[in-house]
Protein backbone atom coordinates (compact mmCIF):
# COMPACT_ATOMS: atom_id res chain seq x y z
CA UNK A 1 0.00 0.00 0.00
CA UNK A 2 1.39 3.12 -0.63
CA UNK A 3 0.61 6.06 1.89
CA UNK A 4 1.47 10.23 2.06
CA UNK A 5 1.35 11.02 5.57
CA UNK A 6 0.78 14.81 5.85
CA UNK A 7 2.39 16.74 9.49
CA UNK A 8 4.49 15.91 11.84
CA UNK A 9 3.26 16.34 15.63
CA UNK A 10 5.95 15.29 18.17
CA UNK A 11 7.54 12.74 15.99
CA UNK A 12 4.10 10.91 15.87
CA UNK A 13 4.38 10.80 11.60
CA UNK A 14 8.16 9.46 11.98
CA UNK A 15 6.78 7.22 14.30
CA UNK A 16 3.72 5.66 12.39
CA UNK A 17 6.10 5.76 9.06
CA UNK A 18 8.86 3.46 10.85
CA UNK A 19 5.97 1.15 11.60
CA UNK A 20 4.30 0.95 8.48
CA UNK A 21 7.86 0.57 6.55
CA UNK A 22 8.81 -2.24 8.54
CA UNK A 23 5.54 -4.05 7.30
CA UNK A 24 6.88 -3.43 3.16
CA UNK A 25 4.45 -0.58 2.69
CA UNK A 26 5.85 2.72 0.87
CA UNK A 27 5.41 5.63 2.75
CA UNK A 28 5.85 9.66 2.32
CA UNK A 29 6.09 11.95 5.19
CA UNK A 30 5.17 15.88 4.78
CA UNK A 31 7.39 17.10 7.66
CA UNK A 32 7.29 20.50 9.29
CA UNK A 33 9.48 19.32 11.52
CA UNK A 34 8.09 20.34 14.73
CA UNK A 35 9.14 23.74 15.45
CA UNK A 36 11.90 23.80 18.19
CA UNK A 37 11.51 19.89 18.28
CA UNK A 38 13.66 19.50 14.67
CA UNK A 39 12.22 16.42 13.82
CA UNK A 40 13.67 14.70 11.17
CA UNK A 41 13.25 11.81 9.24
CA UNK A 42 15.51 9.80 6.67
CA UNK A 43 13.33 10.15 2.97
CA UNK A 44 10.79 12.73 4.48
CA UNK A 45 10.21 15.85 2.56
CA UNK A 46 10.58 18.73 4.89
CA UNK A 47 9.22 22.09 4.65
CA UNK A 48 11.51 24.37 5.92
CA UNK A 49 10.77 27.87 6.60
CA UNK A 50 13.31 29.10 8.29
CA UNK A 51 16.65 29.40 5.48
CA UNK A 52 15.12 32.30 3.12
CA UNK A 53 17.02 35.30 1.87
CA UNK A 54 16.24 38.18 -0.19
CA UNK A 55 18.60 39.79 -1.80
CA UNK A 56 21.19 37.80 0.84
CA UNK A 57 19.89 39.48 3.68
CA UNK A 58 18.05 37.11 5.92
CA UNK A 59 14.04 37.38 6.01
CA UNK A 60 12.84 37.63 9.04
CA UNK A 61 10.67 34.74 10.86
CA UNK A 62 7.34 36.57 11.18
CA UNK A 63 7.62 37.93 6.97
CA UNK A 64 5.03 36.58 4.75
CA UNK A 65 7.75 36.72 2.19
CA UNK A 66 9.76 33.78 4.18
CA UNK A 67 5.86 31.66 4.17
CA UNK A 68 5.46 32.59 0.50
CA UNK A 69 9.15 31.23 -0.70
CA UNK A 70 8.66 28.16 1.54
CA UNK A 71 4.84 27.67 -0.02
CA UNK A 72 6.38 27.75 -3.04
CA UNK A 73 8.61 24.98 -3.15
CA UNK A 74 5.90 22.81 -1.21
CA UNK A 75 3.65 23.05 -4.56
CA UNK A 76 6.79 22.32 -6.63
CA UNK A 77 7.50 19.59 -5.17
CA UNK A 78 3.37 18.65 -5.34
CA UNK A 79 3.29 19.23 -8.97
CA UNK A 80 6.24 16.81 -9.23
CA UNK A 81 4.66 14.14 -7.31
CA UNK A 82 1.19 14.26 -9.00
CA UNK A 83 2.51 13.02 -12.35
CA UNK A 84 3.77 10.06 -10.52
CA UNK A 85 2.00 7.17 -9.06
CA UNK A 86 -0.85 7.92 -6.82
CA UNK A 87 -1.25 7.37 -3.27
CA UNK A 88 -3.71 4.69 -2.10
CA UNK A 89 -3.79 6.56 1.29
CA UNK A 90 -3.41 9.89 2.78
CA UNK A 91 -3.37 10.47 6.22
CA UNK A 92 -3.20 14.46 7.33
CA UNK A 93 -1.37 14.75 11.12
CA UNK A 94 -3.90 17.36 12.13
CA UNK A 95 -6.07 20.01 10.99
CA UNK A 96 -3.20 22.70 11.39
CA UNK A 97 -1.29 21.47 7.99
CA UNK A 98 -4.20 22.71 5.92
CA UNK A 99 -4.94 25.62 4.07
CA UNK A 100 -7.95 27.28 2.25
CA UNK A 101 -7.26 27.24 -1.54
CA UNK A 102 -6.51 31.16 -1.55
CA UNK A 103 -3.74 31.19 1.41
CA UNK A 104 -0.96 30.67 -1.24
CA UNK A 105 1.03 32.42 0.81
CA UNK A 106 0.88 29.53 3.39
CA UNK A 107 3.26 26.17 3.15
CA UNK A 108 0.43 24.07 3.64
CA UNK A 109 -1.91 22.16 1.74
CA UNK A 110 -4.91 22.80 0.31
CA UNK A 111 -7.91 20.19 -0.82
CA UNK A 112 -6.78 20.54 -4.92
CA UNK A 113 -2.98 19.62 -3.61
CA UNK A 114 -4.08 16.34 -1.83
CA UNK A 115 -6.64 15.19 -4.50
CA UNK A 116 -3.85 15.58 -7.06
CA UNK A 117 -1.51 12.96 -5.06
CA UNK A 118 -4.28 10.24 -4.24
CA UNK A 119 -6.19 7.88 -6.34
CA UNK A 120 -9.19 8.23 -5.03
CA UNK A 121 -10.09 10.99 -2.62
CA UNK A 122 -12.29 9.11 -0.29
CA UNK A 123 -9.30 7.78 0.90
CA UNK A 124 -7.95 10.89 2.88
CA UNK A 125 -8.25 10.49 6.37
CA UNK A 126 -7.28 12.72 9.84
CA UNK A 127 -5.42 11.81 12.61
CA UNK A 128 -7.39 13.72 16.03
CA UNK A 129 -4.02 15.10 17.79
CA UNK A 130 -1.98 17.99 18.35
CA UNK A 131 -3.96 21.30 17.50
CA UNK A 132 -7.17 19.84 16.14
CA UNK A 133 -9.83 22.24 15.55
CA UNK A 134 -12.59 20.21 17.03
CA UNK A 135 -10.59 19.42 20.21
CA UNK A 136 -9.48 23.06 20.47
CA UNK A 137 -13.19 23.66 20.16
CA UNK A 138 -14.79 21.34 22.68
CA UNK A 139 -11.93 21.84 25.47
CA UNK A 140 -13.80 23.94 28.15
CA UNK A 141 -16.19 20.81 28.21
CA UNK A 142 -13.47 18.39 28.83
CA UNK A 143 -12.49 19.28 32.39
CA UNK A 144 -11.94 16.57 34.59
CA UNK A 145 -13.49 15.77 37.95
CA UNK A 146 -14.72 19.38 37.91
CA UNK A 147 -11.69 21.39 38.44
CA UNK A 148 -10.56 24.57 36.92
CA UNK A 149 -12.26 24.43 33.54
CA UNK A 150 -10.66 27.38 32.84
CA UNK A 151 -7.22 25.67 32.07
CA UNK A 152 -8.32 24.21 28.80
CA UNK A 153 -8.10 27.78 27.06
CA UNK A 154 -10.29 27.62 23.92
CA UNK A 155 -8.33 29.16 21.10
CA UNK A 156 -10.29 28.91 18.05
CA UNK A 157 -10.52 31.79 16.07
CA UNK A 158 -12.77 32.22 13.59
CA UNK A 159 -10.57 31.52 10.43
CA UNK A 160 -10.00 28.17 12.21
CA UNK A 161 -13.34 27.24 12.62
CA UNK A 162 -13.97 28.77 8.46
CA UNK A 163 -11.05 25.98 7.80
CA UNK A 164 -12.60 23.49 9.24
CA UNK A 165 -15.89 24.52 7.62
CA UNK A 166 -13.55 23.68 4.56
CA UNK A 167 -11.67 20.54 5.30
CA UNK A 168 -14.50 18.47 6.21
CA UNK A 169 -15.99 18.41 2.64
CA UNK A 170 -13.04 16.48 1.30
CA UNK A 171 -12.08 14.55 4.42
CA UNK A 172 -14.21 12.44 6.36
CA UNK A 173 -12.93 9.92 8.44
CA UNK A 174 -10.75 10.56 11.70
CA UNK A 175 -8.74 8.38 13.73
CA UNK A 176 -8.21 10.15 17.39
CA UNK A 177 -5.49 8.91 19.05
CA UNK A 178 -6.75 9.16 22.61
CA UNK A 179 -9.74 9.47 24.84
CA UNK A 180 -10.48 13.24 24.55
CA UNK A 181 -9.74 13.66 21.46
CA UNK A 182 -12.30 10.70 20.41
CA UNK A 183 -14.77 12.59 22.99
CA UNK A 184 -14.40 16.01 21.21
CA UNK A 185 -15.62 14.50 17.93
CA UNK A 186 -18.47 11.79 19.94
CA UNK A 187 -20.07 15.26 21.69
CA UNK A 188 -19.43 18.63 19.78
CA UNK A 189 -21.80 19.82 17.21
CA UNK A 190 -18.40 20.31 14.85
CA UNK A 191 -17.12 16.33 15.12
CA UNK A 192 -20.23 15.02 14.68
CA UNK A 193 -20.21 15.75 10.65
CA UNK A 194 -17.14 13.30 10.96
CA UNK A 195 -16.99 9.76 10.64
CA UNK A 196 -15.37 8.95 13.59
CA UNK A 197 -13.27 5.73 13.30
CA UNK A 198 -11.95 3.67 16.63
CA UNK A 199 -9.43 5.27 18.50
CA UNK A 200 -5.44 3.96 17.64
CA UNK A 201 -3.31 4.79 20.35
CA UNK A 202 0.34 7.10 19.56
CA UNK A 203 2.88 4.44 17.83
CA UNK A 204 6.64 4.82 18.97
CA UNK A 205 9.32 3.23 17.47
CA UNK A 206 10.95 1.02 20.55
CA UNK A 207 13.62 -0.44 18.94
CA UNK A 208 15.75 3.10 18.72
CA UNK A 209 14.99 3.48 22.11
CA UNK A 210 17.47 1.43 25.23
CA UNK A 211 15.93 1.20 28.25
CA UNK A 212 17.61 2.40 31.47
CA UNK A 213 16.02 3.80 35.15
CA UNK A 214 19.69 3.77 37.21
CA UNK A 215 19.18 5.22 40.81
CA UNK A 216 22.18 7.26 42.28
CA UNK A 217 22.31 9.33 45.44
CA UNK A 218 19.66 11.80 44.42
CA UNK A 219 16.86 10.64 42.25
CA UNK A 220 16.10 13.21 38.93
CA UNK A 221 13.01 14.22 38.58
CA UNK A 222 12.59 16.11 35.07
CA UNK A 223 10.19 18.19 33.71
CA UNK A 224 9.83 19.40 29.82
CA UNK A 225 8.50 23.00 29.73
CA UNK A 226 6.98 23.02 26.61
CA UNK A 227 3.62 24.60 26.08
CA UNK A 228 1.66 26.60 28.91
CA UNK A 229 -1.36 24.00 28.46
CA UNK A 230 0.65 21.43 30.41
CA UNK A 231 0.03 22.83 33.91
CA UNK A 232 4.22 23.74 34.21
CA UNK A 233 3.76 26.35 36.76
CA UNK A 234 1.60 23.88 39.26
CA UNK A 235 4.66 21.21 38.06
CA UNK A 236 7.32 23.68 39.03
CA UNK A 237 5.43 24.74 42.43
CA UNK A 238 5.53 20.63 43.59
CA UNK A 239 8.59 20.45 42.39
CA UNK A 240 9.98 22.96 44.19
CA UNK A 241 8.00 22.08 47.89
CA UNK A 242 9.64 18.16 47.20
CA UNK A 243 13.21 19.89 46.91
CA UNK A 244 12.88 21.84 49.49
CA UNK A 245 11.63 19.04 51.89
CA UNK A 246 13.88 16.46 50.65
CA UNK A 247 16.80 18.72 49.32
CA UNK A 248 19.53 16.02 49.76
CA UNK A 249 17.34 13.34 48.53
CA UNK A 250 16.13 14.92 44.47
CA UNK A 251 17.57 16.49 41.76
CA UNK A 252 14.93 18.52 39.75
CA UNK A 253 15.38 19.67 36.39
CA UNK A 254 13.07 21.47 34.18
CA UNK A 255 14.16 22.52 30.85
CA UNK A 256 12.56 23.31 27.49
CA UNK A 257 11.62 23.83 24.11
CA UNK A 258 14.77 21.86 22.56
CA UNK A 259 15.24 19.46 19.79
CA UNK A 260 14.02 16.04 20.51
CA UNK A 261 17.31 14.21 20.21
CA UNK A 262 18.60 16.68 22.77
CA UNK A 263 15.16 16.18 24.54
CA UNK A 264 16.09 12.42 24.77
CA UNK A 265 19.66 13.01 25.74
CA UNK A 266 18.86 14.51 29.07
CA UNK A 267 15.66 12.00 29.43
CA UNK A 268 18.61 9.15 29.67
CA UNK A 269 19.71 10.20 33.11
CA UNK A 270 16.40 10.73 34.51
CA UNK A 271 14.21 8.66 36.95
CA UNK A 272 11.13 10.32 37.05
CA UNK A 273 9.49 12.26 34.34
CA UNK A 274 6.54 14.74 35.31
CA UNK A 275 4.64 15.52 31.61
CA UNK A 276 1.55 17.44 32.31
CA UNK A 277 -1.44 17.86 34.73
CA UNK A 278 -3.94 19.39 32.70
CA UNK A 279 -4.84 16.55 30.57
CA UNK A 280 -6.84 13.11 31.13
CA UNK A 281 -4.79 11.26 28.50
CA UNK A 282 -1.01 11.03 28.12
CA UNK A 283 0.51 12.03 25.07
CA UNK A 284 4.24 11.39 23.08
CA UNK A 285 6.20 12.82 25.86
CA UNK A 286 5.04 10.35 28.02
CA UNK A 287 5.39 7.68 25.62
CA UNK A 288 9.09 8.45 24.89
CA UNK A 289 10.10 8.42 28.60
CA UNK A 290 8.02 5.36 29.45
CA UNK A 291 9.78 3.15 26.18
CA UNK A 292 13.11 4.31 28.04
CA UNK A 293 11.95 3.16 31.50
CA UNK A 294 11.07 6.11 33.33
CA UNK A 295 8.11 6.51 35.84
CA UNK A 296 5.60 8.88 34.67
CA UNK A 297 3.44 11.81 35.96
CA UNK A 298 0.57 12.88 33.35
CA UNK A 299 -3.10 13.08 33.05
CA UNK A 300 -4.13 9.67 33.07
CA UNK A 301 -7.99 9.01 33.74
CA UNK A 302 -9.44 5.59 34.59
CA UNK A 303 -11.65 6.56 30.95
CA UNK A 304 -8.42 5.83 29.15
CA UNK A 305 -8.77 2.40 30.24
CA UNK A 306 -11.84 1.85 28.35
CA UNK A 307 -10.45 3.88 25.27
CA UNK A 308 -7.55 2.19 25.13
CA UNK A 309 -9.07 -1.62 25.79
CA UNK A 310 -6.42 -2.10 28.33
CA UNK A 311 -6.79 -3.16 32.27
CA UNK A 312 -3.93 -1.34 33.66
CA UNK A 313 -1.74 1.81 32.76
CA UNK A 314 1.30 2.74 34.60
CA UNK A 315 1.18 6.38 34.35
CA UNK A 316 0.35 7.85 37.43
CA UNK A 317 -2.51 10.11 37.35
CA UNK A 318 -2.01 13.98 38.15
CA UNK A 319 -4.55 16.57 38.41
CA UNK A 320 -3.87 20.22 37.96
CA UNK A 321 -2.92 20.54 42.18
CA UNK A 322 0.50 20.97 43.59
CA UNK A 323 -0.19 19.36 46.46
CA UNK A 324 -1.19 16.13 44.99
CA UNK A 325 1.60 16.20 42.83
CA UNK A 326 3.63 16.80 45.58
CA UNK A 327 2.11 13.47 47.37
CA UNK A 328 2.46 11.38 44.49
CA UNK A 329 6.64 12.53 44.09
CA UNK A 330 7.38 12.26 47.85
CA UNK A 331 5.92 8.85 47.63
CA UNK A 332 7.69 7.99 44.90
CA UNK A 333 11.40 8.60 46.20
CA UNK A 334 10.86 7.45 49.66
CA UNK A 335 9.76 4.06 47.87
CA UNK A 336 12.99 3.43 45.24
CA UNK A 337 11.45 -0.10 44.78
CA UNK A 338 8.15 1.20 43.68
CA UNK A 339 9.96 3.13 41.05
CA UNK A 340 12.06 -0.04 39.97
CA UNK A 341 9.01 -1.54 39.85
CA UNK A 342 6.59 1.03 37.78
CA UNK A 343 9.85 1.19 35.12
CA UNK A 344 9.60 -2.02 34.04
CA UNK A 345 6.30 -1.58 33.80
CA UNK A 346 6.40 1.16 31.65
CA UNK A 347 8.44 -0.22 29.25
CA UNK A 348 6.46 -3.69 28.58
CA UNK A 349 3.33 -1.28 28.61
CA UNK A 350 4.57 0.28 25.57
CA UNK A 351 6.04 -2.99 23.81
CA UNK A 352 2.58 -4.14 24.22
CA UNK A 353 0.45 -1.36 23.35
CA UNK A 354 2.11 1.30 21.71
CA UNK A 355 5.09 -0.25 19.12
CA UNK A 356 5.32 1.26 15.70
CA UNK A 357 4.51 -2.47 14.35
CA UNK A 358 1.34 -3.33 16.56
CA UNK A 359 0.05 0.73 15.76
CA UNK A 360 0.46 0.30 12.37
CA UNK A 361 -1.29 -2.79 11.44
CA UNK A 362 -4.01 -1.04 13.58
CA UNK A 363 -4.23 1.74 10.99
CA UNK A 364 -3.83 -0.46 7.84
CA UNK A 365 -6.83 -2.41 9.66
CA UNK A 366 -8.52 1.20 9.16
CA UNK A 367 -7.64 2.00 5.62
CA UNK A 368 -8.08 -1.53 3.74
CA UNK A 369 -11.92 -1.32 4.84
CA UNK A 370 -11.51 1.51 2.15
CA UNK A 371 -9.27 0.49 -0.18
CA UNK A 372 -9.53 -2.17 -2.60
CA UNK A 373 -5.76 -3.25 -2.68
CA UNK A 374 -3.38 -6.06 -2.94
CA UNK A 375 -1.13 -6.15 -0.05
Amino acid sequence: MRILIIGEYSAFAKNLSSGLKKLDHTVLVFSWGDGFKEIKDEGSVNINVSNYRCLGIQIKKSHKLRSLFASLDLQRVVRKLSVQEKWDIVLVINSSFLRKEHQIWKPLFSKSMIISLIQDPSNIFLSACGNDVVYDSYMPMLGRKGKEQKRFTPDVERNELKLYNDYQTYISKVIPVTYSYAEAYRKSLYGKCFHLLPTIPLPIDISKLDFGNEISDRIVIFHGINRPFKGTKIIMKAMGMLKAKYPNKVEVIAKGKMPLSEYLDLMKRTNIVVDQCNSISYGMNALYAMAMGKVVLSGNEPVNLKEFNVDYIPVVNICPNEEQIFQELERLILDRNLIVQLSHESRKYVEKNHDCMIIAKRYLEQFRVYVDTQV
